[in-house]
């Protein structure tokens, strides 16, 4: 499955779908290089596909 097409999507849009699909997946938090968090939103900026599914997300 090309999991690609959802790199800059809100993750709270993706979550049901990965779930309704019976993806197993886990969530990686990147913050900036002084571990902050820019804003509030987060998005999908990287996703590595194997037996689980590796989320990486950022704050906007």
């Amino acid at each position: 499955m090309d999991l690609q097409k959802y790199l800059g999507y809100v993750l709270e849009d993706v979550i049901p779908f990965f779930e309704e699909q019976n993806i197993q997946y886990e969530i990686y938090e990147l913050l900036t290089p002084k571990g902050e968090k820019i804003g509030e939103e987060k998005r999908i900026v990287k996703i590595e596909e194997g037996q689980t599914v590796k989320i990486f997300i950022s704050y906007f």
